[in-house]
Order: structure tokens, then sequence, then C-alpha cells
């Protein structure tokens, strides 16, 4: 049975930025999430609660800015759908609706000169790798809470986007572990001619062939595929090559239509034009969506960004990769998911190499890619985890005596709470050991990089990724302060650094003189290097697995988690209760409130069941208990929604008397609260 996607992850990521823009003013923050993942109806969500935590300041509105219209369109399409799934009442909807501003950037300028921001609650920038651009700056340089969505933060200009912080990022390789997209089938490459253009008739052959190729398994393997070429020139071309082919019976395909299977669209012309001369690109990309099967030719700037169409399983990208992260995000239209659609294909030319970044966690890297370090990611949740967890790395990764015990003594001077990374440097693998044995017997030198090291570090790491022929001790010597008391440490770490990105370069790039080829690189070239392994430790808080659940539709519970591990306060139990539009929220009960409500709930029934042995309605007997209510050690709106108690007690309380330190799975939240953490 196809498991359902895991969207748990956008809860977090709304939580995680509505706490972060409700306890300051003018902030920039970033949320990177791969194609798929649904930033749009992320960024959407935290606009609403912004919007609805001011419900008495009705004159407040959410600036939504883009660059292209189509994605205009698609967000206040996303912003319908969310609201209709909220079953929020149509005035309400319209309401709601008045107060988002979506906007393409070019039209910014107008757009302020007619209109202040003083009631702006919040600037969605979509699509926000975009955001360098000078069209952007009016925007970046006021004052109000700026939230950045893209896919692809990473620019191939190196500009910054300008953040203050990423409030929420995820990976490719966490939503395929999630089930959210599909991880992607790399099918055999298209052999690019060697003018890296389909231009003359050769070239064209070449792509024909392929084209031929791929329909023999049209809507048995490839249901519906997009082949996404990188001129219109290049489109025309094809599909010149494919009305001759159709006109002559000998060659015809077989099972393809012409008309039915096959399209083209680019900005200024498309094939559903023969149909009827009305139809624009966005019309015939809705056309191309209502197919079950079909194959479309399309150029990389039509559907780069903002395309959303699940059933299409394969992309053909028939060109050598500009960059690798605009490649991503179009092979990414692939990888949505369907409930219907259980796998998913991608075909690029050879030189390309999608997929160690599909692979890897490269979103919001701090180092280069081009050495293809591999990229690993941990969590711990208390100095002995992390110690545990990196005593493991080094053993695995063989680190010499002399380097283990300095490391061992930095990693236990770790304060909790602190994220560190260590980056695995590839020495020298002695050409007599079999590559069978490589993973064992690899060596490496690890450097482990904090705050005080990590911009020294990257800086020397990325600036010698730019110009390998670059003097090395003069490049180090650069960075390296003379009055820093480790200098005759880290000199020799960075040398290895350096050593491991040269070797890893020649590795990947395929330099016909690297000598170490029994490093087994080309069985796994998907991981990247054999020579850089770069590991990122996050700290998490261990959280009760029964609390978490309980916990898990409350938009306050990051909120509601900080106070129970707070050790100088005090709780009985924790609660819940319906949210205006969406969820719960969650309050902390003292003992003393804890018993108040439950002697109320029981008296709130008695009050029940008086009104209707006396033929009154249910609700009369909430009034008549509200009435007669004195008092109340209790927050209002918990009084006001005590009905929900009566059923769903079980469901609704949560007792924290239960817990002590020593539960296997559990929060810091217990009666013996000066215990060692």
């Amino acid at each position: 049975m196809k498991k359902k996607p895991d969207w748990s992850y956008q809860k977090t990521a709304i939580e995680q930025t509505f706490k972060k823009f409700t306890n300051s003013n003018g902030s920039k923050l970033g949320i990177f999430i791969p194609t798929g993942g649904g930033k749009t109806r992320i960024g959407l969500s935290i606009a609403l609660k912004l919007l609805l935590r001011n419900k008495n300041e009705k004159n407040k509105n959410i600036l939504w800015i883009t660059n292209r219209k189509h994605l205009k369109t698609s967000g206040k399409n996303d912003l319908k759908e969310i609201l209709a799934e909220k079953k929020v009442d149509s005035r309400t909807i319209k309401s709601i609706e008045r107060k988002f501003e979506f906007l393409v950037v070019n039209s910014m300028d107008n757009y302020l000169k007619q209109h202040t921001l003083s009631n702006t609650e919040l600037i969605v920038i979509d699509e926000a790798h975009h955001s360098a651009a000078p069209s952007y700056e009016k925007i970046k340089r006021s004052e109000k809470n700026l939230l950045f969505l893209t896919a692809t933060p990473v620019r191939t200009d190196g500009l910054s986007l300008g953040l203050d912080e990423v409030s929420f990022q995820i990976s490719y390789r966490q939503l395929f572990e999630r089930n959210v997209i599909i991880e992607p089938t790399f099918e055999k490459p298209i052999i690019l001619p060697k003018s890296g253009t389909w231009d003359g008739e050769k070239e064209n052959a070449i792509l024909i062939k392929s084209f031929m190729s791929l329909c023999e398994n049209y809507r048995k393997r490839y249901k519906k595929i997009i082949f996404v070429m990188n001129r219109v020139k290049d489109i025309n071309c094809l599909f010149e090559s494919l009305e001759r082919i159709n006109e002559n019976s000998e060659i015809r395909i077989e099972n393809i239509s012409l008309e039915k299977d096959i399209c083209f669209i680019h900005g200024s012309d498309n094939s559903f034009k023969r149909i009827d001369k009305s139809y624009n690109t966005n019309k015939a990309l809705d056309l191309f969506k209502k197919r079950k099967n079909c194959i479309l030719f399309t150029t990389k700037d039509l559907i780069g960004e903002g395309f959303n169409d699940p059933m299409v399983d394969t992309i053909v990208v028939t060109y050598p990769a500009g960059s690798i992260l605009q490649l991503m995000q179009i092979s990414g239209r692939a990888l949505r998911y369907a409930d219907n659609k259980d796998h998913a294909f991608i075909i690029q030319t050879k030189h390309s190499e999608i997929e160690y970044h599909f692979e890897q966690r490269w979103l919001y890297q701090d180092i280069s890619d081009r050495p293809r370090p591999r990229l690993l990611d941990y969590s711990y949740h208390s100095n002995a985890d992390l110690i545990t967890k990196c005593d493991d790395l080094l053993l695995q990764h063989n680190i010499a005596d002399s380097y283990l015990n300095r490391l061992r003594t930095k990693i236990g001077k770790v304060k909790e709470g602190e994220d560190i990374s260590i980056l695995f440097c590839g020495l020298k693998y002695d050409e007599r050991l079999h590559a069978s044995d490589f993973s064992k017997k690899g060596k490496y030198v690890a450097i482990f990089i904090d705050q005080q090291n990590r911009n020294e570090c990257i800086k020397i790491f990325n600036t010698f990724c730019e110009n390998l022929d670059i003097n090395k001790s003069h490049l180090i010597n650069l960075y390296l302060k003379n009055e820093d008391p480790l200098i005759e440490e880290k000199r020799p770490n960075y040398q290895d650094m350096l050593y491991a990105i040269e070797k890893a370069c020649s590795e990947v790039e395929g330099v016909p003189e690297f000598e170490e080829k029994n490093r087994n690189y080309n069985n796994d070239k998907g991981k990247g290097t054999t020579f850089l392994t770069y590991v990122t430790f996050t700290h998490e808080k261990l959280l009760n697995q029964e609390l978490g659940r309980f916990l898990s539709d409350c938009e306050n519970k990051e909120q509601i988690l900080e106070k129970i591990y707070n050790p100088s306060l005090q709780f009985s139990s924790v609660i819940k209760i319906p949210n205006y539009i969406d969820g719960n929220l969650a309050f902390l009960l003292t003992k003393k409130q804890t018993e108040w409500l439950h002697a109320n709930i029981e008296l709130l029934k008695t009050h029940i069941h008086n009104a209707r042995r006396n033929g009154l309605r249910f609700y009369e007997g909430i009034t008549s208990y509200q009435n007669n209510l004195v008092e109340s050690v209790l927050p209002l709106p918990i009084i006001l929604r005590l009905e929900f108690f009566i059923n769903n007690g079980s469901t609704m309380i949560f007792s924290l008397e239960t817990f002590d330190d020593d539960y296997p799975k559990n929060v810091r939240i217990p009666r013996n609260r000066n215990k060692a953490k």
C-alpha cells in the first residue's frame, strides 16, 4: 500500500517562523523548501496567523510580491484553497482576501507611490532568489517583517539575499523520506553533441532518435513527459522534424498522435493555437495539465518557476547545466506527489550532475559545491549523545590518534544547544590497497568547526574552490591571525583541507591525471567525492512522544514546550481547546487550576443535565453554568469552551503528573527538576 505523505514539517515551519516574527519587528526571515514541498502554502499560513493575532486592527494587510504574473495568480488561488479547506464562511473569505495584495515586482514603484506600508503586517517575497536584483531594493529597505520563500536560495552570481536568519529549511532527501515528493530514477542520459547545441541536421537527428526511443515506453513507463529546451529555436526545429516524420508513413511513431499526444508551448507561440488562435500561453498550459498522457516541448524559463502539474512524471533536460540550481528546480517538476503516481524519471544530458544535488542536502550550504562534498545531518539532544555520535564518525573515518584526543576534548566542551560541524578531509589512499577495502581503510583528518572558526574555515574553503591555482600557504596566512593561540594547530589542518579539495575536484571532474582510482568513486557518484565529508550537528530537545502527539495540532506548541522545559515553572497538566479557524490552542495549568477544571466540568454536566430534564436545550445548560459562575482560576477562553471537555476529556487534557526524569523518552518536565541534565 502506498504511504501517504508526511506534511507535519509544514506546521513546524509555520510555528517557528510565526514565533520569530511575533518576538521581533523588521525581521528578514527565509524559508527554503524544494519544489513540491508547499512553500507557498506555508507562507500564506504564516501571513494568515499574523493577521488573525491582531483581529482588532482591521486595516492590517499582507503584501505578496513575486516576479511573474502567473505566480501572482497562483498565490491568489492557493489562498482561496486554504480558506476553503478551513471551512471559513464566504463573508470572512472575502474580508481576508481583501487584506492580501498580490503584486508583480515591476509594479512595486507604482504601488508605493499610491500606498504607504504603515498598515502592512508582513511582506512576502516569493521566488526570493531573485530578490538580490535592484528592483527589490525599496522593499528590502523597509522596516517591515519580510519573509523570503524559495526552493533555490543560492544565486549563481553569489549575491546575497539579505536575510537575517533562515527560519526553516528542509532538503530533497528529507522530503523523499517523508513521501512528500517522489525520489527520481535517473535514466540513461542523452549524449550532447560536441557543439553543445542541437543546431544542424546531425544534431537534430540525435535528439529525434532519443525522442523516438523514449516513445517506445510512452504510456507504459513514462506517462506525462516534458522536454525542456534551452531555446525557442530548438523547439521549433524539433517540432518541424516531428511533423515531417508524421507525414512519412514509413517511419511513423507507433501509438503516438502528433495532434493528441505532442504539443509545444513557449512565450510567443504554442501548438494549441492550431485548434483555436485565441489560446495564449497560460491557456495552453492549462490544456496540457488536463491531459492524462502528453509530451510537451517547452523552455526552461516557462516551467522553471510556478508551474505545477503533479501528474508530470518525466523530465528530459536537453541542454548542459549552466546553473545546477535551476536544473534541480526544473527537474523537480516531475517529483510532485499524486495519489496515482508512483515513479518519477529524469533524463539529462551527459554533462549534467543533478543526481548529486538531489542526493545531498544542497539547499543553503555555506561551502562551495564544486568539489562535491558529501553532506551528513545529525541531531543531538545532550552532550553525551553528541560525544557518542561524533566518536562513531571519528572511528569510521580512521582519524589518527594524534588528532583523536584533541578532537574529543573540543567536542566535550561544546555547550548544549550549540550547532557544530566536522569536515572530514581525505588523505592519500595507498595504491597497493584494493578498492573494496577503501570504506574500511581510507584515512582522513577532521576539522572541528564552531562559531569561533567557522567564518575563517569557510572563507579558506570557498576561496580555494574558486581558484585552485592560488598559493596554498599564502591563502592560509591571509585568513589566519598571528595572535591566534591555535595557529600552529590550524595551519596543517587547513593544508590537509586544501589537499583534499584539490583531489576532490580532480576526482569529480574526471581529470585524466588523477591517480587515486582505487577509492570507489565511480560506484557511488550520487553521494559525492570520497575526499570530503561535511557533517552538521544541530541540537534538538528530547520530547516525550505522547506529549508531542498531543501538541501536534496546537498552533502554540513551541511556546508551550519552552515553558515546560523551564525548570523554574511547575505545571500539573496541559490542555487544548479549538482555535479560531484552524487547529487548537494549548494552555498549561497548575495543580490548583487542574483540580478546578475537573470540578467545573462535573458542575457543567450537572447544569446541562438539569436543563434537559426541564425540557431546555444543551446550550441553555451551558448558559446557566456561565451565569452562575462567581469566579474562575482559568483564562476566559477555556471557560467559554468548557463543554468540549465533557466528551473529549481524555483527548483534550494531558497530565504531566505521571512523568519523571527517568521516563525513557521524556521531556524535562517532572517533579525532580533539580537533577543533572
